[in-house]
C-alpha cells in the first residue's frame, strides 16, 4: 500500500511539472528562424530537441533576446496557451524557435512557434514535450499570436 501511494506521489509530482514550462532557470535564450527555404521533405518541429539536436533548416545567427523580452513571453506563455499547444488549423510549419540555455551553453528548453498556423510546441530537458492543461478560448489563443509577433518582429529589425 506504502508503495502505492509513493508511485501515485510521484506521478502527481510529474504530472504537475509536465504542464509547467515557466518558471525556468536559464542564463540567456536566443530566437532562432527555421523552416524558412521551400522544404521538399516535413518541416523541423523543434528548433532544439535532445533526441534531435537542432533542426537543420536553422538559420545562424540566432537573436539573442533581452531581458524585456523574455519577460513579455514569459507572461504571455504563463497566462494560458493551450489553444495554441492544441493548434488553431491542423497543420504545425514553426518558422520562430527560441532556445533556452544554461550557463554552460547547453540547450534546456525550446519554444517552436507556428505564427501562420497558429500552434506553439514546447519542449523542455527531462520533461520532452511539454503540454499545458487549461480550457481552450481561441480568442485568448489569436491575442497570444498577435503579441508573440509583435515581440519577434521586433527583435529581428
Amino acid at each position: 500500500m506504502l508503495t502505492l501511494y509513493f508511485f501515485l506521489f510521484q506521478s502527481l509530482i510529474f504530472s504537475q511539472k509536465q504542464t509547467n514550462f515557466f518558471p525556468l532557470k536559464f542564463d540567456y535564450a536566443v530566437c532562432f528562424r527555421y523552416n524558412m527555404e521551400e522544404l521538399k521533405s516535413r518541416p523541423d518541429k523543434f528548433i532544439f530537441h535532445d533526441n534531435f539536436g537542432y533542426a537543420k533548416s536553422r538559420k545562424i545567427p540566432g537573436d539573442t533576446l533581452i531581458e524585456h523580452q523574455l519577460s513579455e513571453i514569459e507572461k504571455l506563455i504563463s497566462n494560458g496557451t493551450y489553444g495554441l499547444q492544441e493548434g488553431l488549423s491542423k497543420t504545425f510549419f514553426p518558422q520562430h524557435g527560441i532556445v533556452y540555455y544554461d550557463k554552460n551553453n547547453v540547450p534546456i528548453a525550446s519554444i517552436n512557434i507556428g505564427l501562420d498556423c497558429g500552434k506553439i510546441v514546447f519542449w523542455k530537458k527531462s520533461f520532452g514535450e511539454v503540454k499545458m492543461k487549461e480550457k481552450f478560448f481561441e480568442k485568448k489563443a489569436i491575442e497570444i499570436l498577435e503579441e508573440l509577433k509583435k515581440i519577434l518582429d521586433t527583435n529581428e529589425k
